[in-house]
C-alpha cells in the first residue's frame, strides 16, 4: 500500500497502525508488517500482542481482543515539512490492517 501524505511544521511526526486481532498462522512466528517514509530504510513493525514468547491468550492478548484491535505507534523520523509517502508491505502471513493514520 502506498499513502501520500504532508506534514506541517508543528505537527506530530509519528503513524499509527491498527491491527485486527488475528492469530500467528505458524507456531513461533511473528506477525509483523514492513513500512517505508519517502526513501528512507525500511522498518519491520510488529503486532502489539504477537510476541512469540507470550501465550496466545496471554493478558496482552485479552485486552487486545475485548478492544479488538492492537495499535503499533510508529515515528517516522524527522520530517520537513511538506509531502511525503508512506509505503506498507505485508511480511508474515495473517496479518490484517484496520487502520493507518498518518500526520
Amino acid at each position: 500500500m502506498t499513502f501520500d501524505f504532508r506534514v506541517g511544521a508543528s505537527e506530530r511526526k509519528d503513524a499509527f497502525i491498527d491491527f485486527l486481532p488475528t492469530f500467528r498462522l505458524v507456531p513461533g512466528m511473528k506477525l509483523r508488517v514492513a513500512i517505508q517514509v519517502d526513501d528512507g530504510p525500511v522498518q519491520a513493525v510488529e503486532v502489539p500482542g504477537s510476541d512469540t514468547t507470550e501465550p496466545t491468550w496471554g493478558p496482552a492478548r485479552r485486552f487486545i481482543v475485548l478492544d479488538n484491535f492492537a495499535r503499533a505507534r510508529v515515528s517516522l523520523g524527522a520530517l520537513e515539512s511538506g509531502a511525503h509517502t508512506f509505503r506498507m508491505w505485508a511480511v508474515d502471513p495473517g496479518v490484517v490492517v484496520d487502520r493507518i493514520s498518518l500526520p
